[in-house]
């Protein structure tokens, strides 16, 4: 009891990576640690049929690939595979605007995940954390308990920076590092083929642990 009376488990920090333009003309991204090294690159065809857009391992496209994402031109629905494993969808076919997905989880964790990217203007996974008027993300919850898992924040006045994602360490931890790339791998599906604001998607209602929010998507897209 007493001073030892509390619990002693360490909070697990969350995983952050950058996204970086490469000002290439192809419109390829990395991802890096907060340190600025290179994690992952992401190679961009829009010439080939499918869109497709591929994760490699590393600084450029020497790279093996961890992951696979193919966009089309509805923006309804893209599909995305994270190493040999099956094709997820992530379906964006309600009014809402939202883009939903399913993950299935190792063996002896659970069946499966409900998962859900919304536009907010929330801009961390504290649902009482920073709102912004004027900046734009996307957050990830859990369908199935509403708790938001990751958040990806635009930068909009930065030159090479389009943004920051941040995934709760726990479940990083507890899901696997495969779950880790097919939460950035569905975002970038997103980010890659409808853009950061969701523009042309006219009204967009983001739900979360607050409540139901009706926003106007911004036109000053910043799609690819």
């Amino acid at each position: 009891m007493g001073f030892f009376s509390r619990s002693t488990r360490k909070t697990i920090p969350p995983r952050q990576f950058i996204l970086n333009y490469t000002y290439s003309l192809h419109l390829n991204k990395r991802l890096t640690d907060m340190q600025g090294n290179p994690v992952y690159f992401i190679d961009t065809d829009k010439k080939s049929q499918g869109h497709f857009v591929r994760i490699r391992a590393g600084k450029d496209k020497k790279g093996p690939v961890v992951a696979n994402i193919c966009t089309n031109d509805t923006k309804r629905e893209f599909r995305f595979r994270v190493g040999q494993g099956p094709e997820h969808a992530v379906e964006n076919k309600s009014e809402r605007k939202d883009f939903k997905w399913e993950w299935t989880l190792p063996d002896g964790v659970g069946p499966s995940k409900n998962m859900i990217w919304v536009y907010t203007r929330d801009l961390d996974l504290n649902p009482h954390g920073k709102h912004s008027i004027s900046r734009r993300a996307l957050k990830l919850f859990d369908r199935d308990t509403n708790r938001a898992i990751a958040i990806f924040v635009n930068e909009r006045v930065e030159l090479t920076k389009q943004g920051v994602f941040t995934i709760n360490g726990e479940d990083c931890q507890r899901y696997g590092p495969a779950f880790e790339t097919a939460v950035l791998s569905s975002a970038l599906a997103i980010i890659q083929q409808v853009g950061l604001t969701g523009s042309g998607l006219g009204e967009i209602v983001v739900e979360s642990a607050v409540g139901t929010v009706t926003e106007q998507a911004i036109m000053a897209a910043f799609a690819g």
